[in-house]
């Protein structure tokens, strides 16, 4: 009788473990929601692109799209707040990418650090190249869409593109 008695209360404890807990399992609300453009979508699919195809040779780089006018999307009152990267500010001439394709290239694997002048201009110019075949179905013209940034292993600024120049950034 007490061995009937611990299997029931075994066999009753194992149904158990199968009944669903209501709650558990939903997704929230909040990531069903939109937050991301599909511009943002394709860029970061660029991005693994790179990645994917240059798996031995690729830099370190993000694209960033910032649009002329931020509407609601989602839900009334849920504003998409676009991340400006800290150094936007320091651009020399005012320059301010809206509409425009941002790419932030940081150097890890040694590529820039042997380069100076011309040579590196030449470096810059085969790298964001490169990297422009990826986006080019996005931005149809490299000098009016694109403006790039480039950085060493140690994160100083080396270099920029903006409007089809390819520039040594001066210190």
């Amino acid at each position: 009788m007490r061995a009937r008695g611990l299997l029931v209360a075994f066999l009753l404890g194992v149904c158990l473990c199968f009944v669903p807990d209501p709650g558990h399992g939903e997704i929230r609300t909040a990531l069903r929601r939109e937050q991301a453009s599909s511009m943002d979508v394709e860029l970061l699919k660029a991005q693994v692109r790179y990645m994917m195809y240059n798996p031995a040779a690729y830099l370190s780089v993000n694209f960033h799209y910032m649009p002329a006018h931020v509407g609601d999307v989602g839900d009334v009152g849920d504003v998409v707040a676009i991340e400006v990267p800290s150094t936007l500010r320091a651009l020399p001439g005012n320059i301010i990418p809206l509409n425009k394709i941002y790419v932030l290239i940081r150097d890890t694997r040694g590529v820039f650090s042997s380069r100076t002048g011309v040579d590196l201009l030449d470096q810059f110019k085969r790298t964001l190249e490169n990297i422009y075949s990826y986006v080019d179905d996005l931005a149809t013209d490299m000098d009016s869409d694109i403006v790039a940034e480039f950085y060493s292993q140690e994160g100083i600024i080396l270099g920029y593109f903006s409007q089809g120049e390819y520039h040594l950034w001066e210190r």
